[in-house]
């Protein structure tokens, strides 16, 4: 069990897990910065292999769990598990066959203080769903309730100011954004390769994610429907790269260059808040809920709707006047 260094610099080992009923092997990867974490990590899961539940903390089965899910999750998704994994605290000494309902309840009340119910469900279902690799129990938690979410959707004058303060790199990932609804992971995961200049569309296929080591690259979208190509205007053509990445910064640098711009304007939204902007024009303007899911890669109508119960000023305003002539018509009788 000798780990191989990677182009990357990181460590890489491969230990057997199981076969499967057909008799093929099967083996797990482990990847470290270093070749002793790497081995430490081969070591445990070895360790942890033959466990039954009757000798397994939560620790170890969080541990078993990870090392089996790391090929098919994204890094980000191991990134943020692992980063989850301490929050847990004392449950994590107890044998999983004598975790209760009330451990868990316990552990919900605790957690919510000071936390979103969103970010508090996250972590109860990474937490069973590891026990539920490992026993058949079945638990009953109640959780907070969850508070009305308000995004701050920019405007038509608030993308015209960001717009205009933008430097040339930042002009394109706001239109990218605001006006094509891409996310910050979609933006920097572009190539010039994905143009296609003669039919004016982009081709959307490819992620930046955050993993343990560090901002990778990776094919497979966030899910399966952000694999799309869609329609760009000829104002956006013209400043696309002909070669190399559309934007060859991270994500975070989206992030931190436009809360400089945003803190300048004195506004409040985030650079994701301009994929709701984008969502909301369309929908205004009578685009079919299908398309508009379909051309934000979205796998179902929901966020949409959520982007209806917080339209932007521009559409509110006109609507609001519409509510108060109608009120008006009906009163005065006509």
């Amino acid at each position: 069990m000798t780990p191989k260094k990677l182009p990357s610099g990181n460590y890489r080992v491969q230990v057997y897990s199981h076969k499967d009923p057909d008799g093929k092997k099967h083996y797990v990867s482990f990847t470290a910065p270093t070749r002793s974490e790497c081995l430490r990590l081969a070591v445990e899961f070895q360790r942890n292999r033959d466990m039954t539940p009757a000798e397994m903390t939560l620790n170890d089965a969080f541990d078993r769990w990870l090392s089996l899910q790391e090929p098919i999750l994204s890094p980000s998704t191991m990134r943020e598990y692992r980063r989850l994994k301490p929050l847990f605290g004392s449950l994590l000494s107890l044998r999983v066959d004598r975790i209760t309902s009330a451990d868990l309840q316990r552990f919900v009340s605790e957690y919510s203080i000071g936390r979103k119910a969103k970010t508090v469900k996250n972590a109860y279902g990474f937490l069973t769903s590891v026990l539920s690799t490992y026993t058949d129990k079945r638990f009953k938690v109640k959780f907070p309730q969850d508070a009305p979410v308000r995004y701050s959707i920019p405007d038509k004058n608030t993308m015209k100011a960001l717009l205009d303060m933008a430097s040339p790199d930042m002009k394109v990932c706001i239109m990218l954004g605001g006006l094509y609804g891409l996310r910050r992971g979609e933006i920097c995961g572009l190539d010039a390769s994905d143009i296609d200049r003669e039919n004016m569309t982009l081709h959307i296929h490819c992620d930046v994610v955050k993993g343990s080591a560090g901002w990778v690259k990776k094919e497979i979208p966030k899910t399966s429907t952000s694999d799309r190509i869609i329609p760009i205007d000829v104002g956006l053509l013209g400043l696309l790269p002909t070669e190399g990445p559309i934007y060859p910064k991270t994500p975070d640098r989206i992030t931190k260059t436009f809360i400089k711009y945003r803190n300048a304007l004195g506004l409040t939204c985030r650079f994701h808040d301009l994929r709701h902007y984008s969502a909301s024009i369309r929908s205004a303007a009578g685009f079919p809920v299908s398309y508009n899911v379909a051309f934000h890669g979205w796998k179902s109508d929901m966020m949409l709707r959520k982007v209806y119960d917080n339209v932007n000023e521009d559409i509110r305003k006109e609507y609001d006047a519409k509510s108060v002539a109608l009120a008006s018509d009906y009163l005065s009788g006509n």
